[in-house]
């Protein structure tokens, strides 16, 4: 193979490269992406609030205990107020906990919001 066409041939792959890099690419609407994931934010935030503040049912709740250490407690729902609801512990957890100053224990009342609490599985 002559020099020359080692050249033209590196030329022709140079020119397909730079042409790749020019071929138009959707627009990455950052404003419009945010807002789709406000909505969904929003909507998952409002089906949690439906499962969780209807009586009778099994919540959990997950707390953590200094800075890496995670324990669960879970309870079922005795009432709801608004954006709040009281749940009477039925496992405290691993740990001892506290919540608005009184000790988390198994059979006791607590009332917190809503959103900080899930569906138990």
């Amino acid at each position: 193979m002559s020099a020359t066409r080692v050249v033209s041939r590196a030329c022709a792959l140079i020119v397909i490269v730079l042409l790749g890099a020019c071929v138009v690419r959707p627009r990455h609407d950052a404003a419009a992406e945010a807002a789709q994931m406000a909505q969904q934010r929003v909507r998952m935030e409002q089906e949690s609030m439906v499962a969780v503040t209807q009586r009778g049912i099994t919540v959990c709740r997950e707390l953590t205990l200094g800075i890496a250490e995670r324990d669960w407690i879970r309870g079922e729902v005795i009432a709801t107020d608004g954006h709040n609801i009281s749940v009477r512990i039925s496992d405290a957890g691993r740990f001892a906990h506290m919540l608005d100053n009184a000790a988390v224990t198994r059979g006791s009342l607590v009332r917190s919001a809503a959103m900080l609490w899930t569906p138990c599985r």
